[in-house]
C-alpha cells in the first residue's frame, strides 16, 4: 500500500488530505514544516510527498532543495500545493524540477489523480 506523506502548517489542511487520502485506500502520515518533514522521508520512505509551498520553520522550496540533493531521496515523487502564487523564489525551485504543484482551495480529483499516477509507478 502507497504512503504518502502529507507536509502542511495547516492542521484542518492535513487533516482534510488525511480523510481524503484515507478514504482512498492511501496510508498517510503527517508532518507540521519541512524540518519535521526531512526526519520523516528518513524513517518512512514515502511513496509521495505532497508538500505545501508556504509554512514557516522550513519552506517546501528549501524542503525540496534538500530532498533533491540527496540521492537516495530524490527519486520520490512530490506534489507541492499552495494558496499564495506570490512566492515567486520558492515556485522556481518547484518548477526546476518540474515538479507540479496545486492552488488551494485543493482540486480533490485532480490531486488524486496525480497521487495515483506517481504512486503507480
Amino acid at each position: 500500500m502507497a504512503t504518502i506523506l502529507i507536509v502542511d502548517d495547516d492542521a484542518m489542511v492535513r487533516q482534510i488530505l488525511e480523510t481524503l487520502l484515507e478514504t482512498a485506500t492511501y496510508t498517510t502520515v503527517s508532518a507540521r514544516n519541512g524540518q519535521e518533514a526531512l526526519l520523516l522521508v528518513r524513517a518512512i520512505r514515502p511513496t509521495v510527498i505532497v508538500l505545501d509551498i508556504e509554512m514557516p520553520i522550513m519552506n517546501g522550496a528549501e524542503t525540496l532543495a534538500l530532498l533533491k540533493a540527496q540521492a537516495d531521496l530524490a527519486h520520490i515523487p512530490v506534489i507541492g500545493m499552495t494558496s499564495h502564487l506570490s512566492g515567486a523564489t520558492q515556485l522556481r525551485e518547484f518548477a526546476k524540477h518540474n515538479i507540479p504543484y496545486f492552488t488551494k482551495p485543493l482540486d480533490f480529483p485532480a490531486l488524486l489523480q496525480a497521487i495515483k499516477e506517481y504512486s503507480a509507478g
